[in-house]
């Protein structure tokens, strides 16, 4: 699979089977030091992020899932909702914590794919903790207790998150309760849209509590499938230090 650069334009296509494009990719791809928050999904032209199937997996094609791999390897940690997971199979990165965030803790649902070096932690509320293991059967996690349920606040998330596990940037992959809590402090987002292009929002779904149109595109890629993907940065906590 090829990526091209539209903005800005590079010399040639990326070969993402190719080891050495791909590496270039992921440096390209690595947040600053200290403290970031990206948000990433797929979606198409209008900002649905689910599929005629209910699921993003009728709407994902191309480089979609190996570059939301890059993403998950350049972040200390991946945050996902407990609907998200309990809506759709969701594999646990390679070598990235999954953080999935559920006040009530009840993940009996869930659709994890497990992989040999994956590791579960879970945030959630002192009542919930008591419900986490039988939801999660023998799949190894940890738990991270906060006293602020019903509702968390993104700020607290990842304050827990860095003292349990020394974690300073995040990727958010859903689902909608997560993004808007979110919303406040992410830095940059990352959209794979499916084409056609409908929509002067690119993807931007109409429910993003922040301001799109002061968002700075710094990257748009298309690929064989005629995917495409931008990356944003949103300015809500300044210019990187």
């Amino acid at each position: 699979m090829n990526l091209y650069g539209i903005i800005p334009p590079p010399a040639s296509a990326t070969n993402l089977a190719d080891e050495t494009a791909r590496h270039a990719l992921v440096e390209a791809l690595r947040p600053p030091k200290g403290p970031w928050v990206r948000a990433a999904w797929v979606t198409n032209s209008a900002g649905d992020m689910w599929g005629s199937d209910g699921t993003s997996a009728s709407i994902t094609r191309g480089a979609d899932r190996t570059l939301l791999a890059l993403h998950r390897q350049v972040v200390d940690a991946v945050i996902v909702g407990a609907r998200t997971i309990t809506h759709e199979p969701v594999p646990l990165p390679v070598s990235t914590p999954l953080v999935v965030v559920t006040a009530s803790g009840n993940l009996r649902e869930h659709k994890l794919i497990h992989t040999e070096r994956g590791e579960v932690v879970v945030v959630t509320s002192p009542e919930g903790a008591t419900r986490v293991a039988e939801g999660l059967d023998n799949l190894a996690h940890r738990v991270v207790v906060l006293d602020e349920a019903p509702v968390f606040s993104a700020e607290a998330i990842v304050t827990a998150l860095h003292s349990a596990l020394g974690a300073q940037s995040f990727l958010i992959e859903g689902g909608r309760v997560l993004f808007e809590t979110f919303a406040s402090i992410t830095d940059e987002v990352a959209l794979s849209v499916t084409p056609p292009p409908r929509s002067e929002r690119a993807g931007v779904p109409d429910w993003w509590p922040g301001e799109p149109e002061s968002w700075s595109l710094t990257s748009l890629m298309t690929d064989d499938e005629q995917m495409l993907y931008y990356r944003y940065l949103t300015g809500v906590r300044g210019a990187p230090s």
